[in-house]
């Protein structure tokens, strides 16, 4: 793993006038953007984040010290980590997104395809954005009818057209 931090969520707007934020949670379970203690921002600025409410799968929450709506509109687009320490182990047939980033890609009839740069959902499920070695990134979705095997540092995933 190359970093040891994970992006549990972005603040994406102010919320109201009294320093209220919307939070895209990048958590399994989105209340838990705030449940592993005090977040980092990119800077290095630490924030604590208390969930107020959840709605269509954003969070609206309080951040400890701000109190405006301009103090919240500075924080929009800012990403949010903790300590991959900080988390507990996933289960035994689970792994944290950000644990894929740096894996090689292979699909078992085509061989080596590159290595996972990112990943993302844009809405219609999780795409792992692979890094291939001559040519530009590509997104395969993973899930579904895509089978994706585990194996120490490297994915194996058989892609149904």
């Amino acid at each position: 793993m190359a970093d040891e931090r994970v992006c549990l969520g972005v603040i994406t707007s102010a919320h109201g006038v009294r320093g209220m934020v919307k939070i895209k949670p990048f958590t399994e379970t989105p209340g838990d953007v705030a449940a592993y203690g005090p977040v980092t921002l990119d800077s290095g600025k630490q924030l604590t984040i208390t969930v107020k409410s959840l709605n269509k799968g954003m969070v609206l929450a309080a951040i400890d010290g701000v109190d405006s709506r301009e103090a919240a509109d500075d924080l929009r687009g800012a990403a949010f980590h903790v300590e991959r320490s900080a988390l507990p182990e996933p289960d035994e047939d689970s792994i944290y997104q950000a644990d894929l980033i740096g894996r090689r890609v292979e699909d078992p009839s085509l061989g080596p395809i590159g290595e996972v740069i990112g990943v993302h959902d844009f809405g219609a499920g999780s795409m792992l954005e692979v890094k291939r070695p001559d040519a530009s990134p590509v997104l395969i979705p993973f899930g579904g009818d895509n089978r994706m095997e585990l194996l120490d540092g490297l994915i194996r995933l058989s892609v149904n057209p």
